[in-house]
């Protein structure tokens, strides 16, 4: 098992400090959602010997209307240019249509096709140049039924990745997009019935998620999971009339 976390590069701290301190730690890799920020990291994750699970940028709408808008084969050549080494390669993170309002979005079977075929065209360049890295897509919790199986339209995406890449919390929905986001966070954290009953729903949805990935032949990466660091935030004095200001948050994220 391996172990590794986003690092934030807009702190008081350098990212080439944090990243030797996460691996003083003992995290092993280091998730980068952008080339970017990849490049930025690359001196410090070489001098902690660490890993890299890199992520390319996919724009869903674009993707919906035309799969092949979003190819980028010079960032993906790029990756393999960084000197090292390389987990996986994230072909989007939690994509969707609809919006982002909980009620509203969706994973439709456009974007599972779009992604589908710019998955296997990224896996035909890299065969092409002797690239073996993995391909994946990390997927939100919208690709699931009701009863907590993939959706009957996701196996075409499932069938084109190498691995599949979850990204799954422990908190609802109240902890994510709510007012009540710091309540729901010190509760999951101190009381001991919520966190157990949470907990419980976390692994019964994780462990039918393995079994489905079993019988398909699939690895998985749990690519972000963790708990929201929000329990010790306050709110700070009004900056103007009838507002508030709250105080810089950070969440943390592991995948395995």
């Amino acid at each position: 098992m391996k172990i590794g976390a986003w690092i934030h590069n807009n702190d008081d701290i350098s990212l080439s400090e944090q990243i030797a301190l996460a691996a003083q730690s003992g995290l092993q890799s280091v998730r980068s959602y952008h080339i970017a920020y990849a490049e930025k990291a690359v001196p410090a994750l070489k001098q902690a010997r660490m890993s890299l699970f890199a992520d390319m940028w996919v724009d869903a709408e674009a993707l919906a209307e035309n799969w092949r808008s979003q190819m980028r084969l010079d960032e993906l050549a790029r990756y393999h240019e960084l000197g090292v080494p390389l987990d996986a390669i994230c072909v989007g993170n939690e994509l969707r249509e609809g919006g982002d309002e909980p009620n509203n979005k969706r994973f439709t079977a456009r974007l599972a096709f779009g992604l589908a075929n710019l998955i296997a065209t990224y896996r035909h360049w890299l065969d092409e140049h002797g690239y073996t890295t993995p391909l994946t897509y990390a997927m939100e919790e919208i690709v699931y039924d009701r009863e907590g199986y993939f959706s009957e339209w996701l196996w075409p995406l499932i069938d084109a990745c190498d691995i599949i890449s979850i990204n799954r919390y422990p908190m609802t929905e109240r902890a994510w997009f709510t007012f009540d986001a710091f309540e729901e966070s010190r509760r999951f954290l101190y009381d001991a019935r919520v966190r157990n009953d949470r907990l419980v729903l976390f692994e019964f949805r994780l462990r039918r998620t393995l079994q489905e990935l079993e019988r398909a032949g699939k690895p998985m990466i749990l690519s972000e999971t963790g708990a929201l660091r929000r329990v010790d935030a306050r709110i700070c004095q009004p900056y103007s009339a009838g507002e508030q200001r709250l105080p810089r948050t950070y969440s943390s994220a592991l995948f395995l």
